[in-house]
């Protein structure tokens, strides 16, 4: 490996504001001088195959007494090593330290020690005397590879090829550009379940906003903030004119009759026109998927246009979507997403080039310019408790091969989230007298949470909240626990709400009488990882009731603090996956070996389990 790409790589591995500092003889620093340095003997192997990797960089970093850790603190690195031809590597460190040690090597996704999945948490290793089981996994990308071709079998040159997780618990849309021949190959792709598609999203914008935006200055500025209120796509080059409009045609995908009357469609593989026909893709680490071919066909397209209409009157400047029938994931949904334009300054709107199919048009507009309502002091988060509402509309679009013309969409004040906390207090003294925020966790992780700030008499009000489906939850780590929030007989605090118009009154309970779980493990190691979660899942299953625990020390016991329910708890022995633990195809691995037990509200429930190999 050259050493240019292994100081590459070795910056990588550390991410945040940690300071690189090489040394030569791989040693951990810091303590007092006299103290007694002790050996740490480690080997780098493939996850899947447990074969050594040879010249993988490793960095070592001080992190302090605890014994494990999800995301140290920031401190200096103290030095760095490369493996040999055996995977083998040797650190010295302070007998008072714990360190955490994370690798990298060339075609593998970065990892760290205690990892049984890739970006899963990591732990950290005790340094009390030598250690010679230190073993850091690393599992190796895999890669979607083909071809894109028109129907007479052309090449398409520099059209995007997209591969889109399935999971919520996945990363980003990883893309790429074909090449002259038509050839793609997505080569950095973290293990798990994709779509592959080819998008072709026409865009239509207005000329004269076109013209605004190219003559740049203060007025333009200002336009783009009110655009992105929106979420509105504008392209940066000037497109195709047709009228008062132009058309953007996607790289590649130019229409063949230049005014989008004839266009290429968004093509999901292996031959669907949308998410929904689409066959999911399992790539497990190192595959290297290949023959994942492309057939572009030409096809007639139509005009949709109308009007943006608020109580207020036409709405301009709104950025508006026309998506496959069916699609999720809020009101922007990328994968879903055929054709997107911008209402001009008259609220109209217009889509060229949209092929025959069954769509549902949205727009949605923020509020604009400061918060009109009282905002808590700053924790992380989006806030929605500005006392304005935004505006959101849909309609359902059927277009065949003619243009639809006429629409009205009427933009109305989207969810209003109201509601009470009420609390149950025991006899301990507590910091606060509720709990100063509520949080809505969206269905789909891939979307934001949203904290609502609760008022001193208990009450709260949100109206910039978008539509999509919720659960009720508490920050983690506070004084109150949640007892139920519920919204007519449901518990949505367990069973997701769906949020669309009007208003949502949710009767929120909590307690400072914490249920938690106690779980003693069974093994022959000193460190065990843990999964507990629910028994019964849906998809509104709170994010709070999934946990990774590592049972270590010689009474091998953790205890939980958790939502009342009843839970599925499994100590692994061995065993690592490809993928988050928490998609369907682990859980279903898990479910079957684990050990139920039921948290009362306020109380404290003790299980123990046999630590299990999972195969």
């Amino acid at each position: 490996m050259p050493p240019e790409l292994r100081r590459v790589i070795a910056v990588t591995v550390v991410v945040g504001s940690l300071l690189l500092a090489p040394c030569a003889d791989a040693q951990l620093g810091g303590g007092d001088a006299a103290s007694e340095r002790i050996s740490v003997f480690g080997q780098v192997v493939d996850a899947g195959s447990g074969e050594p990797i040879a010249d993988a960089i490793v960095a070592f970093t001080a992190v302090g007494p605890r014994s494990s850790t999800r995301r140290p603190s920031p401190v200096a690195i103290r030095g760095e090593t490369l493996t040999n031809d055996s995977g083998a590597f040797t650190v010295a460190a302070s007998s008072a330290q714990s360190m955490r040690l994370t690798a990298a090597a060339e075609g593998y996704i970065p990892g760290a020690y205690g990892q049984r999945w890739p970006a899963g948490p990591d732990e950290a290793v005790r340094v009390s005397s030598a250690r010679r089981d230190v073993v850091i996994r690393l599992w190796k990308y895999a890669s979607l590879s083909g071809t894109v071709v028109r129907q007479d079998g052309t090449p398409v040159d520099g059209v995007r090829v997209d591969a889109i997780p399935v999971s919520a618990f996945a990363g980003t849309i990883e893309s790429t550009r074909t090449d002259s021949d038509g050839r793609y190959l997505i080569d950095a792709l973290p293990p798990g379940t994709y779509y592959a598609a080819v998008t072709a999203v026409h865009t239509t914008v207005p000329r004269r906003i076109a013209e605004r935006l190219e003559q740049g200055g203060a007025a333009a500025t200002a336009l783009r903030v009110e655009l992105a209120r929106s979420d509105a796509s504008i392209p940066e080059s000037r497109g195709i004119p047709s009228g008062s409009w132009e058309l953007h045609a996607p790289d590649g995908l130019a229409p063949p009759d230049s005014i989008g009357r004839l266009v290429y469609r968004t093509r999901f593989y292996p031959a669907a026109t949308s998410i929904a026909g689409a066959s999911p893709i399992r790539l497990h680490a190192g595959e290297n998927r290949q023959q994942v071919d492309f057939h572009l066909d030409v096809v007639p397209a139509a005009r949709v246009s109308g009007v943006l209409l608020s109580p207020a009157g036409p709405v301009a400047n709104v950025g508006v979507r026309l998506l496959a029938a069916g699609s999720d994931a809020g009101l922007s949904s990328e994968p879903g997403v055929i054709a997107s334009t911008v209402s001009d300054a008259a609220g109209q709107f217009t889509f060229l080039g949209v092929p025959a199919g069954s769509y549902e048009l949205r727009a949605m507009q923020q509020p604009g310019g400061p918060p009109a309502g009282p905002l808590p002091p700053h924790i992380p988060g989006s806030f929605a408790n500005d006392t304005r509402s935004l505006l959101w509309g849909s309609t359902p679009v059927l277009v065949d091969h003619t243009s639809v013309d006429g629409l009205q969409v009427h933009l109305a004040p989207g969810p209003v989230v109201t509601g009470r906390v009420d609390v149950t207090a025991g006899d301990r003294r507590i910091g606060s007298a509720l709990p100063p925020t509520l949080i809505l966790q969206p269905t789909d992780r891939r979307r934001a949470s949203v904290h609502i700030a609760v008022a001193a008499d208990g009450t709260f009000r949100a109206s910039a909240v978008a539509p999509g489906d919720y659960v009720v939850a508490l920050p983690d780590g506070g004084e109150w626990a949640l007892s139920s929030a519920e919204y007519g007989a449901r518990d949505v605090s367990q069973e997701a709400i769906s949020l669309t118009r009007g208003e949502y009154f949710i009767a929120v309970k909590s307690t400072d009488r914490q249920s938690s779980l106690i779980v003693r493990v069974d093994a022959q190691n000193d460190t065990v990882p843990l999964f507990i979660f629910p028994a019964r899942r849906s998809r509104g299953s709170p994010q709070a009731s999934f946990r990774h625990v590592t049972a270590t020390g010689p009474e091998l016991q953790v205890r939980q603090v958790l939502p009342p329910g009843t839970y599925a708890v499994v100590a692994a022995a061995e065993g690592v996956f490809d993928i988050d633990w928490r998609e369907p195809e682990i859980i279903e691995l898990l479910d079957r070996v684990a050990t139920r037990v039921t948290v009362g509200e306020g109380e404290t429930a003790e299980v123990r389990v046999q630590a299990v190999e999972l195969r």
